[in-house]
């Protein structure tokens, strides 16, 4: 009789522990009867090929982070170039209108000298000469 209660309870727990084993893959949460090597295994294979994917991700990354840097630094340097044109481009034109305002004055004064101006003359800025 006690033979048959142990066999009877070895069989109970077997069924249990059979029960509880191999339910999930991921070793937190199946605990010890639940440790499968191919499981594990394949874990393994997925979280590789999941770290060699986000590797490969960040090496785009970094290449496009340095072509951007590259391509930021060119156009900086062609900013400064543009600057410098327009510095240049801007005194010439302040050359210009002070040369212009000049020849103005002459022609107005030369235009006042003239005998036929001093009919037409007005006291304004510019100069009422025809010769202008």
């Amino acid at each position: 009789m006690q033979s048959k209660a142990s066999l009877a309870l070895a069989g109970s727990l077997v069924v249990l522990l059979a029960g509880c084993a191999g339910q999930t893959t991921d070793p937190r949460q199946g605990g010890l009867f639940s440790y499968n090597p191919d499981a594990y295994n394949q874990r393994l294979q997925e979280r590789q090929s999941h770290l060699s994917q986000v590797e490969q991700d960040n090496r785009v990354a970094e290449d496009q982070a340095l072509s951007l840097e590259s391509e930021r630094t060119a156009r900086e340097k062609e900013n400064s170039i543009l600057r410098a044109k327009i510095k240049k481009l801007s005194a010439s034109a302040a050359r210009l209108e002070k040369d212009i305002k000049a020849k103005e004055a002459l022609d107005c004064i030369r235009a006042l000298l003239t005998p036929t101006c001093w009919r037409t003359w007005r006291p304004t800025l510019r100069c009422a000469s025809p010769t202008l």
